[in-house]
């Protein structure tokens, strides 16, 4: 292919990029809303609503995120997130709080701000530093907490270390409604495992002791 060929070709490509980003996103009062359709990346300041959107790239805003049925390669965020219904292939950072509802991902998570997650599964390790509770989640990976209090129910977890915070206040596990976990590893030596409605730690727990309720 000679050069005026190889230019045309890929600006031809860029074109076609360009119209189908433009026909999927819209800015409306100052947020980029995306509806069905997929797209290379997106880089915003401002809040952005995904339903239905495929973005093959990376994710990257600075302001609350709301994303239903979609797909998403990396999350970047810093703002709060919503999100249901849809799939992360890649990496997830969210230096904000996140509410997620029947949602998979697949690669790790950190989450700096409170966490929610309902009937979500998690494929590598995560982190999360801030409160949390979770109801029918999976977790198939290790688990870092930097939390006072964190509440599982009916989930499963592999191992979780809980980071130390402030040396004069206990950190708990709060396990209910036969919520299973390997391993539990307490940094400060004054962690509590509460267990109930059939809840159980497979293996043992580290640097903390277990109250059955």
């Amino acid at each position: 292919m000679n050069l005026i060929k190889k230019f045309l070709y890929l600006s031809l490509i860029l074109l076609s990029t360009s119209t189908q980003a433009a026909s999927v996103c819209s800015r409306q009062d100052g947020e980029m809303h995306c509806g069905a359709g997929t797209v290379e990346s997106i880089d915003y300041t401002g809040d952005v609503i995904l339903d239905g959107t495929t973005i093959t790239g990376r994710l990257k805003t600075l302001g609350d995120l709301t994303a239903k049925n979609a797909n998403i390669n990396h999350i970047n965020i810093i703002g709060d997130a919503d999100i249901s219904g849809s799939q992360i292939i890649g990496s997830t950072i969210v230096v904000g709080d996140i509410h997620s509802k029947k949602t998979k991902f697949n690669d790790t998570v950190k989450i700096t701000g409170d966490s929610q997650f309902s009937d979500c599964e998690f494929q590598a390790n995560s982190t999360f530093i801030g409160d949390m509770a979770t109801a029918q989640t999976y977790f198939r990976a290790d688990v870092t907490l930097s939390t006072l209090r964190s509440q599982f129910t009916h989930s499963m977890l592999k191992d979780i270390v809980v980071k130390k915070q402030d040396p004069n206040v206990k950190q708990v596990i709060d396990l209910r409604d036969r919520s299973l976990a390997s391993n539990i590893k307490f940094s400060s030596n004054k962690g509590i495992v509460e267990l109930s409605d059939g809840s159980s730690i497979q293996g043992s727990v580290t640097g903390g002791k277990t109250i059955n309720h």
